[in-house]
């Protein structure tokens, strides 16, 4: 998500428009930052083998996810 934030393109039409853009991106990745003392998941499901493969596991995260 850092990665991703960091190479946004900004195609603001203006000055202005351009720095706030800029800025917004740069605390956004500030707020991505992993902070050691926080969890990086709070939730996790345990799927039965009638939902689905036996053993499937998902983490709920504070964060949101982007994989398939």
């Amino acid at each position: 998500m850092q990665q991703r934030t960091g190479s946004l393109d900004i195609p603001a039409s203006d000055h202005v428009s351009t720095q706030y853009l800029k800025a917004t991106l740069y605390w956004r990745a500030k707020a991505l930052q992993d902070d050691s003392e926080i969890a990086l998941f709070f939730g996790r499901l345990d799927y039965l083998p009638e939902a689905g493969p036996c053993g499937t596991r998902f983490y709920i995260g504070r964060r949101h996810v982007t994989d398939a």
